[in-house]
């Protein structure tokens, strides 16, 4: 697990959300695990109410086991579609929008599609992971790289991707490291 992974989760451990399992993980090592006991408390204070806020909501133990029971866990276990033109988009950048359709905690992956409206830019940036990248739609240029409906590109771990530029709109369908172009 990725630091930020065990960030995630003692972040989700304070908010109450984190899975059963893994907050009875973090429990059993709380009262001899002395940098986890800093970094739980390092998050209380980050996600302490401000002064004026309403009291907190209690809530019975069991609220998050049932709203799993009821909409499903985040998992690779059972089939998942995402039919075209449902599920939320999430803007990055000017005119590039996300829509993530599954997260693989397992394997450190966050497989989703990358709308790029006509003259919009994805500005340069890192992989901590390698990324795969296959054009649906349109096309894309990565510095010099011109990429069209049907292109597969991988940026290998380490890379630095240039700006990518989508002059006429674009529909990629990517794979990359969790702590990549989080949502």
């Amino acid at each position: 697990m990725s630091d930020t992974d065990t960030d995630i989760d003692i972040a989700e451990y304070v908010l109450g959300t984190l899975a059963s399992e893994r907050r009875a993980a973090i429990d059993s090592r709380l009262p001899t695990d002395g940098s986890l006991r800093l970094a739980v408390e390092t998050w209380q204070r980050r996600l302490a109410p401000m002064p004026g806020s309403p009291p907190p909501v209690v809530r019975s133990p069991a609220l998050w086991e049932r709203i799993v029971a009821e909409i499903g866990p985040e998992t690779r276990d059972q089939p998942r579609t995402v039919l075209r033109g449902s599920g939320p988009w999430t803007t990055i950048a000017p005119g590039v929008a996300m829509q993530t359709l599954v997260i693989d905690r397992t394997l450190g992956l966050r497989t989703f599609l990358l709308r790029m409206q006509p003259g919009s830019t994805l500005p340069a940036h890192p992989h901590s992971g390698d990324e795969e990248c296959l054009m649906l739609e349109g096309e894309i240029a990565i510095g010099s790289l011109q990429l069209r409906a049907g292109d597969w590109h991988l940026a290998p771990r380490g890379h630095l991707h240039p700006d990518i530029r989508s002059a006429t709109g674009g529909l990629l369908y990517v794979r990359a490291a969790l702590d990549e172009h989080a949502s």
